[in-house]
């Protein structure tokens, strides 16, 4: 009786995991066609498949509403989706439709924040949700299908804030409807050293928060903090950078240049960073970062933010992250920037 009830029990665990095993190529399969997902080795495809929950919307049914918040990146297998903004008066605007196969909300997964628009089904559809707490935590643990999924949603997130602030300089035409660039000094060649803020006010700044004071301490001993004047032309743009700078007081504005007419496209002010799009990577700055008053920044060279890079513990993980979720924070500022500036031109 005991080795029948065994036997019975071991059939049981069988047949769990054979619905287990497919369950995940049941969601792997669609996975493998998305650009997004398309080349994965077949074991981080596996895990990312095993994170992934199935969402079922009928006809008319919201996805989610404008202004609620980001809580992670869906999959549409099947049916088609409409996206819509609000106008005034309660009206709605539809700016996209997608069908299968299109990603919904893969940016916050790096930053969170607020959805932009409302996503409504048209139809029956099917989908594939990926929470942000899920991807945190695979990544935290260093799991390689979610860090793969993560360099690929960067990848995406600075093609796309490159595109925006081109599309933001070409507005900039007519020198006498612009502010005025800000003076264009000489980089500093040799940085002039100053001393770093007591750690409870860095432990205040936003980049700061969520690092270790062992990472705090490791930062400020590779890296140099320096005091500039108002004006100071950190970087150029289509310049290579050559290190990344966090604001500790003061601010530093992304500004883009053509010829004596200037646009302000972002700004970092204390407890953000600047100039890191280039490392992320590897092409020239798009913009120029010019102090707008007297600034105290913490420089992190090149060779160091690779070697933050590459490593993989929770250490660096936190500091990539607080990177990665400001380049989604210029993303929607630079946006913005761009709408209200063309609206004005239409006007």
């Amino acid at each position: 009786m005991p080795e029948t009830l065994a036997a019975a029990r071991l059939a049981d665990v069988a047949d769990l995991a054979a619905v287990r095993r497919r369950r995940l190529t049941e969601a792997e399969t669609p996975l493998r066609g998305i650009g997004l997902f398309a080349g994965m080795a077949e074991d981080d495809l596996a895990g990312l498949a095993a994170a992934l929950q199935p969402v079922a919307l009928a006809a008319g049914g919201v996805l989610w509403h404008q202004g609620s918040p980001s809580d992670g990146l869906y999959v549409l297998l099947d049916g088609d989706v409409q996206v819509c903004r609000r106008l005034p008066g309660k009206r709605e605007l539809e700016v996209a439709r997608l069908g299968p196969g299109e990603l919904l909300g893969e940016l916050p997964l790096l930053g969170g924040g607020t959805r932009t628009a409302t996503v409504r089904a048209l139809g029956a559809c099917s989908l594939l949700f990926l929470s942000r707490a899920e991807f945190d935590a695979r990544t935290a643990l260093g799991e390689p299908g979610a860090l793969e999924l993560r360099r690929r949603v960067v990848a995406i997130a600075c093609a796309r804030l490159r595109r925006t602030y081109c599309a933001a300089a070409t507005t900039v035409y007519d020198a006498a409807s612009l502010p005025a660039s800000a003076p264009s000094e000489p980089l500093q060649r040799e940085p002039m050293p100053a001393a770093a803020p007591p750690r409870d006010y860095l432990a205040r700044l936003e980049l700061f928060r969520g690092l270790e004071p062992d990472v705090v301490t490791e930062l400020l001993d590779r890296g140099t903090v320096l005091c500039l004047p108002r004006g100071h032309v950190i970087q150029r743009e289509g310049t290579q950078p050559e290190a990344c700078h966090v604001t500790l007081n003061g601010a530093v504005e992304a500004v883009v240049r053509r010829g004596t007419a200037s646009l302000r496209v972002g700004f970092a002010g204390p407890g953000r960073p600047s100039g890191y799009l280039g490392m992320l990577d590897g092409a020239p700055a798009p913009v120029s970062s010019v102090t707008r008053e007297r600034s105290l920044l913490l420089a992190i060279d090149r060779s160091h933010f690779a070697t933050l890079q590459r490593t993989t513990g929770t250490r660096s993980r936190a500091f990539l992250a607080a990177i990665e979720a400001d380049v989604v924070r210029c993303l929607a500022v630079a946006e913005g920037v761009r709408s209200r500036v063309a609206a004005g031109s239409a006007a």
